[in-house]
């Protein structure tokens, strides 16, 4: 048994580990490069082509199979709650007293205007 840095390499990726490397291998045929190394030392390389089958049922015949534990990694994600101070910034209306001014102008028209129509307004007396 190897105790000491063992480098994988594939895929322009690069796992290692001490005695033995976890990778993960999509599916479909890759080339991996093995590496036993102690200290600054290589002792050992070796290329491996790979064929990874999601299912082992799609696998040819006749052919011999590795199978291989299937590692699933779950995530989590924390989440933390910050309170910081910010400015709140309130929107204060103001009615323009143009605008009231024009408004009362307007209605007193329209009430005379239709007074005048009906005929209901108060004769003037010379």
């Amino acid at each position: 048994m190897w105790n000491h840095s063992v480098v994988v390499k594939y895929l322009n990726i690069t796992v290692s580990g001490r005695g033995r490397a976890l990778i993960t291998l999509p599916p479909g045929e890759t080339t991996l490069r093995v590496f036993l190394v102690r200290g600054n030392t290589t002792y050992y390389v070796e290329e491996l082509k790979v064929k990874y089958y999601e299912d082992v049922m799609k696998a040819p015949t006749g052919e011999p199979v590795i199978l291989a534990d299937r590692v699933k990694v779950e995530v989590y994600t924390m989440t933390e709650t910050i309170t910081r101070q910010f400015p709140a910034y309130y929107e204060v209306r103001t009615v323009d007293p143009m605008v009231i001014a024009v408004t009362v102008a307007f209605t007193a028209g329209c009430v005379y205007a239709i007074l005048m129509l009906l005929g209901k307004l108060p004769k003037i007396r010379e």
